[in-house]
């Protein structure tokens, strides 16, 4: 499992596969077992200038924002995805639940809370804000930008990427990228798409990620994840 979501939420997926590999999460800030406390690799924002990163996010007022630690996401905007995962959280076994909380409850204080990623958010694809966000960011040498949705940016350390991640597992597991075959559909997989020995896109991918590829899929719709596993590795 590589996603751009915390490793609560990642970790969730890995105990139901009952799979013991380890799971990259945060576009690949953090690579761990779900049920290891000790990480494999651990690549957090540079905590004395995470306040920086906010304040120019705050400038733009037609963006909001998500912290996410690695079990909790900390939100400035209360919108329907968000009113969504909280109550699909709630369906979930106590443990497995993925603490959701206001801003405000956020600091860079709390001991051992490290920043993995920095979601942010716009109303519209076509947005000027955006760009000149993009254009400001490009001062900040200590973090990186990838587009894990059309209409959404995650701020990451900048070494990080799902591929570096990939690296990392393939050496915690002793085996090298000839091994492997890596399955995803947006603009933050084609890293990883480009260096797995087989690179399947899915058919809702991104033109980006289906570049990328080897091969392409069924989308996300159409059991593409189960069509690359039969035709390809079985």
């Amino acid at each position: 499992i590589a996603t751009g979501r915390v490793h609560a939420s990642a970790a969730y997926y890995a105990k139901q596969l009952k799979t013991n590999a380890p799971v990259i999460s945060c576009n690949g800030a953090l690579v761990k077992k779900y049920n290891d406390s000790r990480a494999i690799r651990s690549y957090p924002i540079q905590k004395d200038r995470i306040a920086e990163v906010i304040d120019l996010i705050e400038t733009f007022h037609t963006m909001y924002y998500q912290v996410s630690t690695e079990n909790t996401y900390y939100f400035t905007k209360m919108n329907k995805g968000i009113e969504k995962y909280m109550e699909w959280n709630k369906t979930q076994k106590p443990e497995d639940r993925i603490s959701i909380r206001p801003i405000e409850e956020f600091s860079t204080d709390k001991k051992g809370q490290e920043v993995y990623k920095i979601f942010v958010s716009h109303e519209k694809t076509e947005n000027n804000d955006l760009h000149r966000f993009l254009d400001e960011m490009k001062h900040y040498d200590f973090i990186r930008q990838v587009r894990s949705m059309e209409t959404s940016i995650d701020i990451i350390h900048h070494t990080v990427d799902k591929s570096k991640a990939l690296e990392d597992v393939c050496e915690h597991l002793g085996i090298s990228f000839n091994e492997v075959m890596a399955i995803g559909d947006q603009d933050n997989d084609v890293g990883m798409l480009k260096k797995a020995a087989l690179g399947i896109a899915m058919g809702n991918a991104t033109d980006e990620a289906k570049k990328a590829a080897n091969a392409v899929v069924g989308d996300n719709q159409s059991d593409g994840v189960a069509e690359a596993i039969e035709k390809y590795l079985l």
